[in-house]
């Protein structure tokens, strides 16, 4: 992360996108990152934005660990009344999403845009379950009736 030892394999930028705050993360999300992450991504939500975007488009490792991040990010965010998408369109993300069966609590979307329309929506702090990358499709109910996803063979 920015900021951080020399030899840590991600960064943090936060930008403004629109009336968002766009948290771009980029590089290995492994376990000598957790801390950090957690951290920029809490002060991003405590900053009360209008909206939050994290944006995990340049991730090119992601560790289960950081699933746990996304998910209290989220939902400090949601108890916080700070809409919060999450973009990712690479399998380094979205395969540990999936395998973990955390897709319909995190449901990445696809690109900057879709988060921009998501947020401009009227159920901006609902999870945006009309919402999923093109290389997901629906395998089948599980018994809580919410579609379960798997990775596609998109290679990225």
């Amino acid at each position: 992360m920015a900021g951080t030892a020399p030899d840590t394999t991600a960064t943090t930028m936060t930008t403004a996108f629109g009336e968002a705050t766009v948290v771009r993360v980029t590089g290995d999300l492994d376990a000598a990152v957790v801390g950090v992450l957690r951290v920029r991504l809490l002060d991003a939500v405590a900053g009360r934005p209008p909206a939050l975007v994290l944006d995990l488009t340049g991730v090119e490792f992601c560790a289960a660990a950081v699933l746990h991040v996304l998910l209290d990010v989220t939902a400090c965010a949601r108890s916080a009344g700070v809409p919060c998408a999450i973009v990712a369109d690479c399998r380094a993300v979205l395969k540990p999403i999936a395998v973990t069966g955390l897709f319909p609590r995190l449901w990445p979307l696809p690109n900057l845009a879709a988060a921009r329309e998501w947020l401009a929506g009227p159920d901006v702090l609902r999870i945006p379950a009309q919402s999923r990358p093109d290389e997901f499709r629906a395998t089948g109910q599980p018994a809580l009736g919410r579609p379960q996803w798997t990775v596609g063979d998109r290679k990225k």
